[in-house]
């Protein structure tokens, strides 16, 4: 049977076509830098947008069953710094339902939503949960330096945002709150994913380092682009502070970042301003990092694998616009205190079928 590829675009454009007729001679030549995702069926699978309140709506994009390599399966010591203990090793994973899950990232507008309607308070608002240095507050940028900032919050995380930016200045338990109140709004089971279904859903099937390819750099080069168009990670002039929000000690994940990288972006972007992955997923990579359901920590299971079941951290994925190749990486793990907060993490709900 013919195979029927589904042609993506930016939230804010159409994906240009000269990437299009460059994804589509790799995969006609069977090129093993980048896969493409394939369907037998309609070409156009239906994407779902839940109704939050006047004007405020969740989109959602359907990712089929399948199954993928989870955890690195480039060992390379010139492509990537260090692994182990934030990486699982590359296993194959059959993820054994389909799901929905945002196509963008939470924004603040629809998180002041969940606000007003139900008077929550954030851990950065209330102090609830202390966490290192902090009572209230998150850590962010201070003038180009990672700190604690106590009046910080998702409504002055410590840079302008606008509603179509993604939230940030959230706890484990804050994003928790959130997907159970839209399931209350919308009567669907929604909840944070499980680090396999997140690894899944932004990988696309692609095996390589990134969905667009082996290395950090963009694989597709264009005169018309600054090299930086597929997600908004740590720019070259930020070297001395990338992957601070990780509180590792001095350069110890820390990879070269492309030169002259630049997205145009010093702290986070409006939903949608990068291409999406094959799935239709934005910002899959980059942004904010993602929460996910599971406690870190290995879980053998080859089918819906759920992490650890007990434990003191939670895993997280995806980087954010702080950080650098490392911790971009879709099989990258970083595990994180569930009370911590900073300008660098968001959510990214799952609604079950």
């Amino acid at each position: 049977m013919a195979k029927r590829f589904k042609i993506l675009g930016t939230r804010h454009g159409p994906f240009p076509f000269h990437i299009h007729r460059a994804f589509l001679c790799l995969a006609a030549t069977g090129a093993s830098m980048i896969s493409l995702v394939y369907s037998s069926g309609p070409i156009d699978e239906p994407e779902v947008a839940l109704e939050l309140g006047p004007g405020i709506r969740l989109e959602l994009v359907r990712i089929p069953a399948g199954e993928f390599s989870m955890g690195e399966t480039d060992w390379s010591r010139e492509l990537i710094g260090l692994f182990a203990p934030h990486d699982l090793r590359a296993r194959n994973v059959r993820i054994s339902r389909a799901f929905l899950i945002g196509k963008y990232e939470v924004t603040v507008g629809q998180f002041r939503k969940f606000i007003e309607t139900t008077r929550y308070q954030t851990d950065a608002e209330t102090g609830r949960r202390p966490w290192k240095e902090l009572e209230k507050g998150c850590y962010t940028l201070v003038r180009g330096v990672w700190e604690s900032k106590q009046d910080a919050s998702w409504r002055n995380p410590g840079f302008q945002q606008t509603d179509d930016h993604p939230v940030t200045c959230l706890s484990w338990f804050d994003a928790v709150e959130f997907c159970n109140w839209v399931g209350r709004q919308t009567k669907r089971v929604c909840r944070l994913p499980t680090e396999a279904e997140l690894e899944y859903a932004q990988r696309a099937t692609i095996p390589t380092l990134y969905y667009w390819g082996k290395k950090p750099a963009d694989y597709v080069r264009d005169p018309r682009f600054p090299i930086g168009y597929w997600a908004n990670v740590a720019e070259s002039r930020m070297g001395d502070i990338a992957d601070s929000d990780l509180f590792l000690s001095g350069t110890e994940m820390r990879s070269l970042i492309p030169e002259q990288r630049g997205d145009g972006h010093d702290y986070t972007a409006r939903v949608g301003s990068f291409y999406p992955n094959p799935f239709g997923l934005f910002d899959a990579v980059g942004n904010v990092w993602e929460y996910t359901l599971d406690w870190a920590g290995e879980d053998p299971a080859r089918v819906d694998p759920r992490g650890s079941n007990e434990g003191r951290t939670r895993g997280m994925r995806g980087g954010s616009w702080l950080n650098s190749p490392d911790a971009y990486r879709p099989s990258y793990r970083a595990e994180i205190e569930p009370e911590g907060r900073t300008s660098t993490r968001g959510i990214r709900v799952l609604v079950e079928m």
